[in-house]
């Protein structure tokens, strides 16, 4: 091939355009019977702390509150459909702690479902 071609042939592979990165999947739709289709019960970080501490004071009463006492909830990355929701330390920047064994819920948005209940690390 000559050197034209081999110009050609790049210059055009160049500026073909680029696939766009698939989208992520879409989430199917929220189908709550007690609050409507499409809306989600657990809507908020409050609401999903809320039903946290609930299921806390019933199936584990001895958190400790002392030493851990804040209470997060957060969306998993790769997991929108759900809060996790756990026991924690304040941040500080930098520093190790070691024990923990807290308790850690996964909790559906769409209704409150808890799909997930483990003593964290």
């Amino acid at each position: 091939m000559s050197w034209i071609a081999a110009l050609l042939l790049s210059s055009t592979l160049a500026s073909e355009p680029q696939a766009a990165p698939p989208s992520p999947a879409p989430q199917p739709p929220c189908e709550n019977r007690f609050y409507g289709q499409g809306r989600l019960l657990v809507a908020t970080e409050e609401t999903a702390e809320a039903i946290f501490l609930a299921v806390e004071a019933e199936i584990f009463p001895g958190a400790n509150k002392a030493e851990f006492p804040v209470v997060e909830a957060f969306e998993a990355p790769g997991d929108p459909g759900f809060w996790t929701v756990i026991r924690t330390r304040e941040r500080e920047p930098l520093v190790v702690y070691k024990g923990g064994g807290q308790l850690e819920l996964r909790i559906a948005k769409c209704d409150g479902a808890i799909s997930h209940v483990a003593l964290s690390r």
